[in-house]
């Protein structure tokens, strides 16, 4: 049997999870960061682009969500560009009021809604992962990208969530993994080709433990989680490809496992602070927002969240609050000593009793013919779960 080795050396699987201990980001020396993805690092643009079109309804609509991110704050790219030292702008902000210009603490080009293609479930006027690369490259004409810029990118969920309201075959389902993780992949070949350097893509978290995911009639969460796993493994092994490539000898490919680390937030909710990491607290169902049906619940999370901010691990059916993502951004910038600062600065015996770290490693699978085939195989059985959807 034919085998392959994952070997996480550029593209290193690293976490850790802090409870307790500041975080550091002294010896990180990026003075730019560009970000891309969905609503889930979106700090401003789908906003910005509603607010344009009707000034009377900006999505996502205050107060129920905060100065255009999709959640009750600010959320992990806020957060990792302020411990960076950055005032990241957004697209929308460039575009409506900039000059064609590239500011020098770098953009947020992230839309609420992006797929990792040229979709976006909000409709055309708003920009998919494809999309926002392309704007990027496009402001950057003939000039190289700042390779000593950060770059990130996380997307994928919107691409799966979609089939939450279809049947789709087992092929399909492979068909759209492999897909997603070429879209994913085609996205970071461009940022490389164009000079990035330092690049960080995230994996998903288990779809099947949102609130969302358990209001579905006829969908398996559990099954779900199948699904977020096989992307996972498909994702790791193609930034492994990407990273072995001499296309990208210069280039460090960081995978943030931001799915181990919602794992393990669920499993031990108390050893992060956290109290209930099943249930949604306002009762939100995005992104259908009754602004006179959802007041009553929105004011009661806000009066316990403003008591305890990590009471709940979902602010509505599928979005984290503040508190979850000053989260995610801490284990996120000790990634980033880890992979590019002073490894010295953090010893592990240092960190609080509940912390973990996944260090680079060697992993040997059998090696599919190719990715869709790979696909197949994991995702044969997940079409029950739509088909008992279509059956019922």
């Amino acid at each position: 049997m034919n085998q392959f080795s994952l070997s996480f050396t550029k593209a290193a699987i690293a976490l850790t999870v802090l409870s307790s201990l500041p975080v550091n980001a002294a010896d990180l020396d990026f003075k730019s960061l560009y970000s891309f993805g969905d609503s889930l690092s979106d700090t401003g643009n789908f906003f910005g682009f509603s607010l344009s079109q009707s000034p009377l309804t900006p999505f996502p609509p205050v107060p129920y969500y905060s100065k255009g991110r999709f959640t009750n704050g600010s959320n992990w790219v806020d957060y990792v560009a302020k411990d960076l030292g950055i005032k990241q702008k957004t697209f929308a902000q460039t575009t409506f009021f900039g000059n064609g210009s590239i500011p020098k603490d770098g953009i947020n080009f992230a839309f609420g809604g992006a797929t990792t293609g040229s979709g976006n479930l909000g409709g055309e006027s708003f920009l998919g992962l494809s999309e926002q690369i392309g704007a990027y490259t496009n402001l950057l004409g003939d000039r190289s990208a700042d390779s000593e810029a950060l770059y990130t990118i996380w997307a994928g969920a919107n691409d799966y969530i979609g089939l939450l309201s279809s049947s789709p075959s087992p092929e399909a389902l492979s068909a759209q993994i492999s897909q997603t993780v070429d879209n994913l992949s085609t996205s970071i070949t461009t940022l490389a080709d164009k000079g990035a350097r330092k690049i960080v893509v995230f994996n998903l978290p288990n779809l099947g433990d949102t609130p969302l995911a358990k209001s579905v009639p006829g969908v398996d969460p559990n099954v779900l989680n199948e699904l977020t796993q096989i992307h996972n493994f498909v994702l790791a092994g193609a930034i492994d490809n990407l990273s072995q490539s001499p296309q990208f000898e210069d280039t460090e490919i960081v995978l943030f496992d931001v799915n181990s680390l919602f794992k393990a937030v669920t499993e031990n909710p108390q050893a992060f602070g956290f109290s209930n990491v099943t249930d949604n607290c306002t009762g939100i169902d995005f992104p259908n927002v009754d602004f006179v049906g959802d007041f009553s619940g929105w004011l009661n999370c806000k009066r316990i969240l403003k008591k305890d901010p990590k009471a709940f691990l979902f602010y509505d059916n599928q979005h984290p609050p503040t508190s979850a993502h000053k989260t995610i951004a801490d284990s996120v910038i000790d990634t980033l000593e880890s992979a590019f600062g002073d490894s010295q600065s953090r010893p592990l015996s240092q960190l609080s009793a509940t912390s973990a770290a996944i260090e680079p490693q060697s992993v040997s699978v059998s090696e599919p013919t190719s990715v869709s085939v790979l696909g197949a195989v994991g995702l044969l059985f997940l079409g029950k779960m739509f088909q008992k959807r279509s059956a019922s």
